[in-house]
């Protein structure tokens, strides 16, 4: 129920977006008019922001495609009624390098992305970002507390069992 609940909640927005105001796709913060105001990017820092998440993007399906693949190789391994403990060590370390990899990718994108901006738009980015996170810190804390709220109460005692149903016997 509650899948059903955040797919037309996702898909609502979805159409929204479709039919609303024109705005950048998720994640595209460099291209909303706003972000661009206040960070005061240049129409140069945009185009270079938007290769640089092109290829980033581009890069991270293969990334997170052989860690997948390095994980699921382990789980097989695992499972496997004949276990090969040094086959499978030795699985650990290529699905923790596939990690290693794609924490350094997105490392070095940030890295990447702090040399087109000036110092100054690093600093209100991070500020932005900084807060974005505390109001979404805040709306989870929100939306746990409503769905605590309307959960029955695990405190009441069992109901008691139904009597036996009395049959007239002949």
């Amino acid at each position: 129920m509650n899948k059903l609940i955040l797919l037309t909640v996702l898909l609502a927005a979805a159409g929204a977006q479709a039919f609303g105001p024109m705005e950048p796709p998720m994640g595209k913060w460099w291209q909303n008019e706003r972000v661009v105001a206040d960070l005061g990017l240049t129409p140069d820092q945009q185009a270079r922001l938007d290769k640089l998440m092109f290829e980033h993007r581009d890069q991270m399906i293969d990334l997170r495609a052989g860690l997948e693949k390095a994980e699921l190789r382990l789980r097989e391994m695992m499972d496997d009624p004949v276990f090969n403990e040094r086959g499978a060590l030795e699985q650990i370390d290529r699905v923790t390098a596939a990690r290693s990899l794609v924490e350094k990718h997105r490392a070095a994108m940030l890295v990447k992305t702090r040399t087109i901006l000036s110092p100054e738009q690093w600093n209100k980015a991070k500020e932005r970002l900084m807060e974005r996170r505390r109001e979404m810190r805040e709306e989870r804390r929100e939306f746990r507390q409503e769905r605590r709220e309307r959960r029955p109460m695990r405190d009441l005692p069992e109901a008691p069992e139904p009597p036996e149903p009395e049959y007239d016997r002949p």
